[in-house]
């Protein structure tokens, strides 16, 4: 019972169990499981948050805590002025802020705790789980496999990759956040401090290599916009935060280094995802459009039916080049600036001169 009770008041137990469940709701049909254990998961921080309040002052002690106090008690108020608009997901929102404030936000009142071990037990789970999410995905990428059960679209979601994840967004952003992982786990000193023991170079690696693949080919521009936001401030970190003191010369150089730096990261993922594109808008085509001559299509049988050998050849070269078309057309739909080229592809479809 003791262990149990103290198990129950543990806020870092807590926060492993409450990020794990939030990254298992992006999962395909495990998010239908982890919203259940969500809400109990909530349950269990409000729980919290008020006992640690009453019991340690929680709040008042946590580092702009007046700050936290009154945008929390800001919330409260819009939620009971909207009660008759989503008034579930409004109170959710409301404990799903004080759980952020005062149990997450507030780690640094808890002296004792190692917060970097309970970091990198979180962290290492999310590498794990990621790249063999990913490597699945990709896998069933290659083989062609696609599918829709229960309202979600596997592997596939409106020409973008998805993977085993709900949609292409969750997974690039699932992606981001492994490789953020890490960058902290090849840090020594996070390491050494964490009191672990140091993970494989190989996961990681693994890790990296699956997630930038999957992120360049979910099209997601956020999480591109994110990773590149954190890769350009780490180059002005490295140039400016190792000193204390500059001159305007080292300012300069610094400077110029740190935004020539940026536009060579930036050119080299857009260039990427170009390629990335590319390929993947090809092994759409050909997965869906490569089987055997006949007989897979009732459509093609019956156009097929007493032609000649040449005449069959020509009529399905030609529904082959229009599935590629159709594929590249896509592609290029989710891109503003290619109105031109898609009514050029939609002449070329409806077989206009």
């Amino acid at each position: 019972m003791t262990k149990l009770k103290k198990a129950l008041l543990s806020k870092s137990l807590f926060r492993q169990c409450y990020i794990i469940c939030l990254f298992a709701c992006n999962i395909s049909y495990v998010h239908f499981l982890a919203y259940g254990v969500l809400v109990l998961l909530v349950v269990w921080g409000a729980f919290l948050t008020v006992y640690h309040e009453i019991t340690r002052r929680t709040a008042l002690r946590t580092r702009y805590g007046f700050w936290l106090i009154a945008l929390f008690l800001s919330s409260v108020v819009t939620m009971l002025l909207n009660l008759l608009g989503n008034l579930f997901l409004n109170f959710a929102f409301v404990l799903h802020l004080a759980i952020c404030f005062f149990i997450f936000y507030s780690v640094h009142t808890e002296k004792q705790l190692n917060f970097r071990r309970e970091l990198f037990n979180i962290s290492r789970l999310i590498i794990y789980l990621t790249t063999i999410l990913g490597v699945f995905g990709l896998a069933l990428l290659v083989l062609g496999i696609d599918f829709e059960f229960m309202s979600v679209k596997f592997i596939i979601y409106e020409n973008r990759f998805t993977g085993l994840f709900v949609n292409p967004n969750q997974m690039a952003f699932s992606a981001v956040v492994a490789m953020f992982c890490c960058h902290m786990m090849i840090k020594k000193d996070f390491v050494l401090l964490s009191g672990c023991r140091r993970l494989s170079r190989i996961w990681i690696g693994s890790c990296v290599a699956v997630n930038s693949i999957s992120l360049l080919l979910s099209d997601s521009n956020g999480a591109l916009v994110l990773i590149v936001g954190y890769a350009f401030f780490f180059v002005v970190y490295k140039m400016f935060g190792t000193e204390s003191s500059f001159n305007f010369k080292q300012i300069f150089v610094r400077s110029l280094s740190s935004i020539l730096a940026g536009l060579v990261i930036v050119s080299s993922i857009f260039f990427l995802r170009t390629v990335c594109q590319l390929g993947f808008a090809q092994m759409i085509s050909v997965n869906r459009s490569i089987s055997a001559p006949a007989g897979i299509n009732p459509e093609d049988d019956k156009a097929i039916e007493g032609l000649s050998m040449e005449q069959t050849a020509e009529y399905l070269t030609s529904k082959f080049a229009k599935r590629q078309l159709m594929a590249i057309r896509m592609m290029l739909a989710n891109d503003e600036f290619n109105e031109i080229a898609i009514r050029f592809i939609d002449d070329a479809i409806k077989g206009k001169d």
